[in-house]
């Protein structure tokens, strides 16, 4: 009774949707140490972000060149391109990863030292993302007898694996008992973490935290090796002189890496280095940023539209620095004029700047009205069974109806956001309560069959915060809200409960996520969202106030569930008038489907802050 108690179960995600999930949260929380930590250190933001885009790029494309095997080199030589595939190894992405990065701090003459996030968020990455591999089967154990084991139901790789190896038979609908090889990763990089966090004063040498911490995760990994089933490592499966390929790999990294670590601070010589830049060229920025979006647009098709939207999403921020780079450095003292035209310019906004009133916001209230828009347009396939056989595995269907519906929805927002601020402190900034409320329309649109669906909810909602770590925010929207997957119409009346979370400063970098309320898409199809915001307010030019990437789950009309990724970008104009462009992509939950699918919002307003003790 004991072992049943213990031994686990997890059902097969063959539409991907847990692991496509997992994979963009690891592409945020990497993204939020990675700006977290380029504020901190004071570093260009232009030449940081065009860091992280060229990382991001070296070690998705990595990861997807280490699956090759012979057969796909030759079929590369012989083609004289790159084959698409949605496979990917953690290896590949180590050594070209590593190898851009090292190129990119080169050339955009970053200090050794910016080298040292990567060892943050590399354990990062790995605890994230084998969430995705544990839901997804994708990388599973050797069979186990422990209490610690799990199985998996339903079809899937694992399952047919068993069934080839004579583990179970076919007429189970679930695999043997495995390792848990995923946790043991998660546990892995836990442990990294902690152990780079105790002795990040220790380590001298610039570069060396992180060649510690990607040391430490290879040789968690040559063990973890030991419980992971072969049929996982692709082609770098195959054993040789007892070990697989991919262990004598980890083994003769992670002891080179620790090598290299403990001569360079051998030979360290002690002196005060400081953090000199060199001066931030625009010209080679420029060139720079041109460059790497060239290699993406011609290598565009080795990549899932997800990949393709992170790198797009990335890029795009990338080039907003450079902009901006550009817009605050770069005088044009000989044009008199422009006094003159900010003058007018700010009449005809009809707006003022608000006074300087330093960090303490207690007694004043900061009140924004706003309105914004998504729409999407898509084509999917209607999967509804047309029908049935029988199978040793029991029912399925023999026939699917492939007609193609041309499908539009568009969801709306207007609403009223107040800020009451109560208290200030120098350790939690401003605390304060908040509140509004929220009217969204839906409209869903089937242009084959003509029907069409309106759907409207007001949502009040209410809640707490400080402007430096958190704000903890509920709702309760009322209203019509979509059946499931639009499938039909439903005319009841609905509540659904909605939360948001914000972790990090509000005027730096922060984290928020939620239920039932993304910015992206309305209440209907969202279910989850997380995101992450990069803020401008230290700086006082140019009207770009912030930036933001999320993610949120999409109902398909297929009843199955999708993932958006989006990029916002909001711009302020003289404290008051604001207008955040938005574009998304989403993709399907199938893994052969490889067209990517965007969309487009924009959400514009008008904020004031009232005077102490005056509404």
């Amino acid at each position: 009774m004991t072992n049943l108690l213990l031994q686990h179960s997890l059902e097969v995600d063959p539409s991907g949707y847990w692991y496509q999930l997992f994979y963009q949260l690891a592409v945020l929380a990497a993204f939020l140490v990675f700006l977290s930590y380029g504020y901190f250190k004071k570093y260009p933001l232009n030449k940081w972000l065009l860091l992280s885009v060229t990382a991001t790029f070296c070690s998705v494309l990595g990861s997807k060149l280490g699956t090759y095997g012979s057969a796909e080199w030759q079929l590369v030589w012989e083609s004289g391109a790159l084959l698409a595939n949605t496979n990917r190894t953690s290896i590949g992405a180590y050594v070209l990863g590593l190898s851009g990065i090292f190129l990119a701090i080169a050339l955009l003459r970053l200090p050794r030292a910016s080298f040292d996030v990567y060892a943050y968020l590399i354990p990062v990455v790995v605890i994230f993302q084998r969430v995705g591999c544990l839901l997804g089967a994708c990388c599973f154990g050797t069979p186990t007898n422990g209490n610690w084991g799990i199985k998996y139901n339903g079809i899937g790789l694992i399952r047919d694996h068993h069934i080839n190896s004579g583990l179970v038979s076919q007429y189970e609908m679930s695999s043997c008992l495995v390792h848990p090889v995923p946790v043991y990763f998660i546990i892995g990089g836990l442990l990294t973490l902690l152990l780079v966090f105790k002795v990040r004063h220790s380590i001298k040498a610039a570069g060396n935290l992180a060649l510690l911490s990607i040391g430490m995760v290879l040789l968690f990994r040559f063990f973890i090796e030991f419980f992971r089933d072969a049929i996982t490592n692709h082609q770098m499966g195959d054993v040789y002189a007892g070990l697989k390929g991919v262990q004598w790999f980890l083994i003769i990294g992670s002891l080179l890496l620790f090598a290299i670590v403990i001569i360079r601070e051998r030979s360290l010589v002690q002196k005060n280095v400081g953090f000199e830049f060199v001066p931030n060229n625009l010209i080679a920025s420029v060139f720079y940023a041109t460059i790497i979006s060239l290699l993406i647009l011609v290598s565009k098709n080795v990549f899932t539209p997800m990949e393709i939207g992170v790198m797009h999403a990335k890029l795009t921020l990338a080039w907003f620095a450079v902009a901006y780079f550009l817009v605050t450095k770069v005088q044009f003292r000989s044009f008199r004029w422009q006094a003159v035209a900010m003058g007018l310019l700010s009449f005809v906004m009809m707006s003022q700047t608000n006074p300087e009133n330093g960090d303490d916001l207690s007694g004043r209230k900061d009140v924004t009205i706003s309105a914004g828009f998504s729409e999407l347009n898509k084509e999917v396939i209607d999967l509804d069974c047309l029908s049935t056989e029988e199978g040793c595995s029991g029912s399925y269907c023999a026939e699917y109806d492939s007609s193609f519906y041309s499908l539009g929805y568009f969801a709306g927002k207007v609403g009223i956001d107040v800020i009451d601020y109560y208290k200030y402190s120098e350790r939690k900034g401003n605390r304060y309560t908040r509140y509004g409320i929220d009217w969204q329309p839906e409209f869903f649109l089937n242009e084959t069959s003509g029907d069409l669906e309106r759907k409207f909810t007001v949502m009040p909602y209410w809640g707490i915060g400080n402007t430096k770590y958190f704000e903890s925010r509920i709702g309760l929207r009322i209203g019509s809200l979509y059946s499931e997957g639009f499938l039909r119409s439903d005319k009841t009346r609905k509540t659904q409960l909605t939360f948001n979370q914000r972790f990090g400063n509000l005027n730096a970098a922060y984290i928020n996520f939620g239920i039932n309320n993304s910015p992206d898409v309305g209440p209907s199809v969202n279910s989850f969202y997380a995101s992450v915001s990069y803020n401008f307010a230290k700086i006082k030019s140019g009207p770009l106030d912030q930036i933001s990437i999320g993610t949120s789950s999409f109902l398909e009309y297929t009843r199955q569930s999708s993932n958006t990724l989006y990029l916002e970008t909001k711009f302020l104009f003289n404290d008051h008038w604001f207008f955040a462009p938005r574009f998304g992509v989403f993709d399907l939950p199938t893994g052969d489907d490889t067209r990517a699918r965007y969309y487009y919002g924009l959400r514009a307003g008008y904020r004031f802050r009232t005077e102490k003790g005056k509404e």
